[in-house]
């Protein structure tokens, strides 16, 4: 790959696309504050890149070439997970700007509390899915809890900790 320069603009690279057979090229511009703001190369200062992955996320809205001072994108989570911060991030002096989080959620099943001799205290349910900072409680199937862990329990981004008893 080469770059091109008119001037103090580069303006061009290339790289071969395989996925179209009689159109081999795919040209990409490279923007230059340097161009006229007429011309399609100019980049106005402020303007952002390729706005940032987040774990787990995806962007939902604001999708484009081109991103230019204040302008935003919409981030969104899958199901069950719980977004913390934004759902925007924008686009200031050259950074995207926002805080954005994607909690996994906590899975727990009837394997797992069968291990631990415990059960949900207000559902039947074989699995539950819950949001990170839910709170979810057991109970003993049978038998007396022992250790420290509570039989009331904060999923924290996709982890629980499950209290046990005692199989008597």
């Amino acid at each position: 790959l080469d770059d091109f320069f008119i001037g103090q603009t580069m303006v061009v690279f290339y790289s071969v696309n395989m996925l179209k057979p009689h159109d081999s090229c795919e040209f990409l511009q490279r923007y230059s504050p340097a161009a006229p703001p007429s011309s399609p190369l100019h980049i106005s200062p402020g303007a952002c890149g390729k706005p940032p992955t987040i774990d787990d996320g995806i962007i939902l809205a604001g999708i484009k070439e081109q991103y230019a001072e204040n302008d935003q994108v919409t981030y969104g989570c899958p199901l069950y997970y719980t977004i913390e911060g934004g759902p925007y991030k924008t686009c200031i002096n050259g950074e995207w700007i926002g805080e954005i989080r994607c909690n996994k959620p906590c899975i727990v099943d009837r394997d797992a509390m069968n291990r631990q001799n415990i059960e949900f205290k207000y559902s039947r349910h074989d699995r539950i899915y819950s949001g990170h900072n839910d709170m979810i409680e057991f109970r003993c199937k049978r038998g007396t809890k022992v250790g420290p862990v509570s039989m009331r329990q904060r999923c924290v981004d996709g982890v629980i900790d499950l209290p046990t008893c005692s199989g008597r």
